[in-house]
């Protein structure tokens, strides 16, 4: 599963189209995750019937995703530039 998660530019250059969309999809949906965070995380913030440390569990598990995603992207970056 590891060696899959890093696969690098020669071993995927004869399916060029098809890694290409999987990239281009994967850069999408990573990109709209990066957009709708903000707003999740001042939904929760100003969420007044939950309770304070309910809110910043949540606001954690956003900021976990956001820096997950930004992983994703240097990996993503590494997978196809080198």
């Amino acid at each position: 599963m590891l060696y899959f998660v890093w696969l690098n530019s020669t071993l995927t250059s004869p399916y060029r189209p098809l890694f290409e969309v999987v990239y281009g999809m994967e850069v999408i949906i990573m990109s709209s995750l990066l957009l709708m965070a903000p707003l999740a995380a001042i939904g929760i913030s100003i969420a007044s019937p939950l309770h304070r440390n309910f809110r910043l569990v949540i606001l954690l598990a956003v900021t976990h995703m956001v820096l997950g995603t930004l992983a994703r992207l240097a990996l993503l970056y590494e997978q196809i530039f080198a």
